[in-house]
């Protein structure tokens, strides 16, 4: 008998050996029948039974259990289906009084009908339009004001709110009192008559586009009745058509009895976490299905070919899905008849042909195997147990032979293009290095001027950037931002790198999106647990992205976002800031017992080395280690503004620095208090190294000591020059 204790996990073999000792993995001394059967957790006493099933037939590599989170069910709740009954009004001026989209207002006056609102001049939208505004709309305003109320029975155990949403051509979103929940092809700040930031194509309006919703907009359902509002907005007036469809549903989470769980089959293990919702009725198994292949060029067929096992029942058919580019799928059938591209006749490898006439070069092709068995019951491989965090095909790119290139080629394919500039973002697929991810988030990333793209890849699919490195979960591309040269960022965190700070990998890319003209971004490796990991620190300190100059209060552009330590409230980066505030007579104490000197200082000469200017209250991350010295230090972020751009003060440099004036961009104490920012920005820490005479010494001989490194003294050699070389590296790719 084996037991553990709640939450713990015991890995157990059934295999007939006799095997126990506490260095290797546990065996029994029975085994189970691959026929139907019986099986129970038992509780230690030997008789009381807290689980049990009578097991169907079992195959090979395909593992059986419970379906469903251990003591957790969901159902999917509609809170808004497609024909809820709506209001919409076309304004002539922004509204006095309770705004339109409270909670509390009364729509008095306004059309009633139901969703889809909008209005279609010659044909394509009319089935979907339920409330017809173009007698109100079509030549006179571009913005339609549109109210849809829903009553919520229950808030018990909702999450994962979701908004799905037809529109043309664009739209922002409300729930309840309070700011916009979601939007797309909207301005930042709309106004009553304001339009579209572009046209919407036709037949992705009559799709539905998800917006997964934040936990805060959660929070504002009520019990009773809601209303989500929305702006929606057209490419003009005189637009041919418009249409707003909104779905809005949520999950409910309940807690239910153990023995009422489901019971399914599994082909993709999940050691150490949630099982995965797996298949009730178990098709054929596909595996090993053609992954990666060399890409092929214009000319060649592209072969594929998956090993098929029957399970419950003989297999009737196995067939090749494929598509190019975001186009119709087109299936074929799979032979393993030894005909065609298949080798040998009866060896369970069935094979299928995609044909060069189907695609050109660049193109994004991907496939999928589904197979049949006598009793219709069918397999996927991937399997779509998922809408998202979860690929839908396997796939490549035909290969280009006329890019030629240092710099690394990354492309990716992305069917709506407006909603990838969006916060909320759209799906993708990516390929890199001859390894292709499918169906992974990309979304808007960066802040101001600085418009890049983060993307999210999917939990068993992660990114490799380099073959040197562990996968990653999330990147960065950025755009110019405030360097037009693209070398600044690569430049600063390479000197944080040598100069033997934690930081993020940044290089040059070459970006090609939709098989269109390329251009060039900067990839950032993503500040998280692989870097921390990477970089030798325990990725189980507190790791904070900070927006604030530190001060006892932590106030700042924005509440800082933890990382890690997710059930840990922030008391501990409360208590460094309040111990570094210049009133606190003991700061000098405290910076040397919490704070890890040699890291932050190298920090800050680093940053003075290459001119960096605008850190003082963003653009940094903290991490303490928690489990080790406690200490806190600083792990750089986002580096446009370095090598003598000041955003906005062009041409200050140390020598005219505002006389009688606190602003000094260019001095060795920028930052301090002594020595701001253009905007008056300081920060807490830097001015507690800088006021303390021993830290300030220690910083000073350590700038010194790079300064001599990387920016040399004069007669240094060409060919021994640190910047002048890395800049004809970069300059040459």
């Amino acid at each position: 008998m084996m037991w553990c204790r709640e939450e713990q996990r015991v890995v157990q073999r059934f295999g007939g050996i006799k095997k126990s000792t506490e260095t290797i993995v546990l065996h029994t001394n029975f085994s189970l029948s691959s026929g139907s059967g019986f099986l129970a957790l038992v509780l230690p006493d030997g008789k009381t039974v807290v689980h049990q099933y009578s097991y169907p037939a079992q195959f090979g590599d395909i593992s059986y259990g419970l379906a469903s989170p251990t003591g957790l069910t969901s159902q999917p709740v509609e809170l808004i289906a497609p024909g809820a009954a709506a209001y919409a009004k076309i304004p002539t001026s922004n509204d006095a009084g309770i705004p339109w989209t409270d909670s509390d207002f009364i729509p008095e006056g306004w059309k009633t009908g139901t969703t889809g609102v909008g209005y279609e001049t010659q044909s394509g939208y009319e089935s979907f339009i339920g409330l017809n505004l173009r007698q109100e709309m079509y030549g006179k305003n571009a913005s339609a004001y549109i109210r849809i109320p829903f009553w919520v029975d229950d808030l018990t155990g909702l999450q994962d709110l979701n908004l799905e949403m037809m529109y043309d051509d664009g739209f922002v979103a409300y729930l309840n009192t309070g700011g916009a929940v979601a939007s797309d092809n909207a301005p930042a700040v709309p106004v009553w008559n304001s339009q579209a930031n572009g046209d919407r194509n036709d037949t992705l309006a009559v799709q539905y586009a998800s917006f997964a919703l934040s936990d805060e907009t959660l929070g504002r359902l009520r019990k009773g009745w809601n209303v989500l509002s929305i702006q929606g907005l057209n490419k003009g007036v005189s637009s041919s058509d418009f249409l707003i469809s909104p779905k809005l549903s949520a999950v409910r989470v309940q807690n239910i009895a153990m023995t009422s769980l489901l019971e399914s089959y599994f082909q993709l293990p999940s050691p150490g976490s949630k099982n995965n919702p797996g298949q009730f009725n178990l098709g054929p198994a596909i595996r090993d299905v053609t992954r990666n292949p060399v890409p092929p060029l214009e000319s060649d067929n592209l072969v594929i070919t998956a090993a098929v096992t029957a399970t419950a029942k003989p297999i009737q058919q196995v067939e090749l899905i494929y598509c190019v580019g975001f186009g119709l799928e087109t299936v074929l059938a799979m032979n393993d008849a030894g005909q065609g591209d298949d080798r040998i006749a009866g060896d369970g490898i069935f094979s299928g042909t995609i044909p060069a006439s189907a695609y050109r070069t660049g193109d994004m092709v991907r496939w999928a195997v589904r197979a049949t068995d006598t009793a219709s019951v069918q397999t996927r491989e991937p399997a779509i147990l998922f809408t998202s965090d979860a690929p839908r095909y396997f796939g490549t790119v035909v290969a280009d032979p006329s890019i030629q290139t240092n710099l690394p080629v990354f492309r990716y394919f992305v069917q709506d293009t407006a909603a990838e500039a969006t916060e909320t973002g759209t799906r993708c697929s990516v390929f890199f290095r001859n390894e292709f991810y499918d169906n992974v988030r990309i979304e808007l990333r960066g802040g101001n001027y600085t418009k890049g793209r983060k993307i999210h890849f999917n939990n068993g699919y992660h990114f490799l950037f380099d073959p040197n490195y562990e996968r990653v979960d999330e990147i960065n591309l950025n755009e110019q931002g405030a360097d037009p040269t693209y070398l600044r960022p690569s430049l600063a965190f390479n000197t944080f790198a040598a100069a033997g700070l934690p930081c993020s990998i940044v290089f040059p890319m070459r970006v090609i999106r939709n098989n269109s003209d390329p251009f060039v971004r900067v990839f950032v490796e993503q500040p998280d647990r692989h870097l921390l990991r990477r970089t030798g620190l325990d990725d189980d300190g507190a790791f904070y992205k900070v927006y604030s100059d530190l001060n006892a209060n932590l106030s700042g552009e924005q509440v800082e976002r933890k990382i890690t330590r997710l059930d840990e409230d922030n008391s501990d980066l409360k208590t460094l800031a309040v111990g570094i505030d210049p009133g606190n007579p003991t700061r000098g104490t405290f910076l040397f017992d919490n704070v890890n000197l040699p890291a932050v200082i190298t920090y800050l000469a680093v940053c003075t080395l290459v001119h960096e200017n605008d850190h003082t209250h963003k653009n940094y991350f903290l991490y303490r280690d928690t489990n080790g010295s406690g200490e806190w230090m600083f792990i750089p972020w986002d580096k446009d503004l370095t090598f003598g751009l000041n955003h906005g003060i062009s041409g200050i440099t140390a020598a005219l620095d505002w006389p009688g004036d606190v602003r000094s961009p260019s001095h060795p104490f920028f930052g301090s208090q002594n020595h701001q920012k253009v905007d008056y920005k300081w920060n807490r820490l830097f001015d507690a190294v800088y006021a303390d005479s021993t830290a300030r010494q220690m910083y000073l001989r350590h700038l010194r000591t790079l300064m001599d490194a990387y920016l040399q003294a004069p007669g240094t050699p060409a060919a021994q020059l640190y910047y002048e070389t890395r800049i004809d590296e970069l300059a040459s790719l």
